[in-house]
């Protein structure tokens, strides 16, 4: 006895299997006529990649890491005052200094 029950159903299976197989090999040739790699100028204008300038960027990474800095500045007085710290100090910091992190992220439009 047959898993699939009658020949009618392996009939059907098979076919279905023969569809699937024949899109997969259409796929596969029309991919391979497409190119690896493109630059630039041929992407169409509303998908191009728009680097940020290395100046913008920097400025943008010493933004981050002063921020972390002063986080982690308050983050290590927080013991003297709080003494849940080790488990809620950072939370604590984040929740009080979202509002103005949700500032900075409208003036420069960007949320990461």
């Amino acid at each position: 006895m047959c898993i699939f029950g009658s020949h009618a159903m392996k009939e059907t299976f098979r076919r279905g299997l023969n569809d699937y197989n024949q899109q997969i090999e259409a796929l596969l040739s029309k991919r391979k006529n497409q190119p690896s790699r493109i630059s630039i100028a041929e992407m169409p204008g509303d998908q191009r990649y728009n680097k940020l300038l290395q100046e913008s960027k920097k400025l943008k990474n010493s933004i981050i890491i002063l921020s972390y800095r002063a986080e982690s500045a308050l983050y290590n007085i927080m013991p003297e005052f709080y003494k849940s710290t080790p488990k809620e100090g950072r939370v604590i910091l984040k929740k009080r200094y979202l509002p103005a992190m949700l500032i900075w992220f409208l003036i420069i439009k960007t949320i990461p």
